[in-house]
């Protein structure tokens, strides 16, 4: 069943959330497990987010505690982590 629109395949940020793609702005959506069901509004979490465009995945990962990673720029080029926490710091 198609949950929401997106640019790229969600990810599943456990326990209870998916993260999507819509013009490269990374978003996170509520989901309640029991009746496979967005609930609530999307929360825009960051932008520029990279796609790879052959395989048309995005550059997103989570962990099942709680990290998220993503890379923003284009899908080529030199990769560089940079770690924040919660307030962006």
């Amino acid at each position: 069943r198609r949950l929401l629109e997106a640019d790229t395949p969600a990810v599943f940020a456990p326990p209870s959330h998916v993260l999507y793609l819509q013009h490269s702005t990374l978003f996170a959506h509520r989901l309640d497990p029991a009746t496979i069901t967005l609930v609530g509004e999307p929360m825009a979490l960051a932008e520029g987010i990279a796609s790879e465009a052959g395989a048309g995945l995005p550059a997103i990962a989570a962990s099942s505690t709680g990290t998220i990673v993503y890379r923003t720029g284009s899908a080529g080029g030199q990769r560089q982590f940079i770690w924040f926490d919660r307030a962006g710091k």
